[in-house]
């Protein structure tokens, strides 16, 4: 992680990392249902940015976006007809927001 300061109320924090994820597939409209879980190993690169208004605060808001890359994509499989025209994506993003609290 990389915090920077940009300017006297802004900090910016740049994370990379390790990505862990248990991704859960089901489906419905078959002639049975599926349904498969899957631990994902990838990488993790995220912007996180906090507000602070006063030196002191405990409370600050943060807003972040993140990209997750997991260099393995899986076919989906219906038993019986086998796999089927479908894949799990290998970039996924997100936006994150809320409040930040700084105990000290």
């Amino acid at each position: 992680m990389a915090r920077l300061f940009v300017g006297p109320h802004v900090e910016t924090d740049l994370k990379v990392g390790l990505a862990l994820g248990a991704l859960r597939a089901g489906g419905q409209g078959f002639a049975t249902k599926f349904a498969s879980v899957r631990l994902e190993v990838g990488a993790r690169l995220a912007i996180d940015a906090s507000l602070r208004l006063s030196p002191n605060a405990h409370f600050v808001p943060v807003a972040g976006v993140e990209i997750t890359y997991y260099p393995v994509p899986y076919d989906l499989v219906v038993q019986p007809a086998g796999v089927i025209a479908a894949r799990t994506p290998g970039v996924w993003a997100g936006a994150t927001a809320g409040v930040c609290w700084n105990v000290l």
